[in-house]
């Protein structure tokens, strides 16, 4: 949690000029504290590797720096793919949101079964949902910003529709 938490503060302090145009109160929060959004990211990546090599093992340290990496690379590298690939943010967010469940396997040494990759799936989903609603209200910072949202391709009634579907499909995986 501690490594997605770091690259979300990464994300946010790359990204508060963009904010203020759809949450200036949260970017004017977010400016008391950005100088300090460095240190308690190297602080919590300190913790983590800490915590993963005392109760866990090397190969857990890798996947977690891999999920930090994966996420900085959005932020720095990637982000971009946003203006032409539909979802973009809202399917990589979730995706590296989702590899903690894979990661709590490998930290635990739990082989990753069936049942690890429904809990991933469902929780991929919801992550996805939860992130592409968040793009229904952003609908307009977007569209002015050049992002291909679900929100954006599919209109906000298209979209909800679509999102209440993938609602009713996480469900299920639940279920099997």
């Amino acid at each position: 949690y501690l490594c997605v938490f770091s690259s979300n503060l990464f994300n946010r302090s790359d990204e508060s000029e963009v904010d203020e145009l759809t949450n200036p109160v949260r970017v004017k929060i977010m400016n008391k504290y950005v100088s300090n959004f460095y240190w308690i990211s190297i602080f919590c990546i300190g913790i983590s590797v800490a915590l993963i090599l005392f109760y866990s093992n090397l190969w857990a340290l890798g996947f977690a720096t891999t999920i930090f990496l994966l996420a900085i690379l959005y932020t720095s590298v990637f982000k971009n793919l946003t203006k032409y690939v539909v979802g973009f943010k809202s399917m990589i967010a979730a995706f590296y949101y989702a590899l903690v469940v894979i990661l709590m396997a490998i930290y635990y040494s739990v082989p990753t079964d069936m049942a690890v990759i429904l809990i991933f799936l469902f929780y991929y989903s919801r992550i996805f949902i939860s992130n592409a609603v968040c793009d229904v209200k952003d609908i307009d910072g977007d569209r002015k910003r050049g992002l291909k949202t679900i929100a954006i391709a599919l209109g906000e009634k298209g979209s909800m529709k679509f999102l209440n579907m993938l609602n009713i499909f996480s469900g299920l995986i639940l279920v099997f």
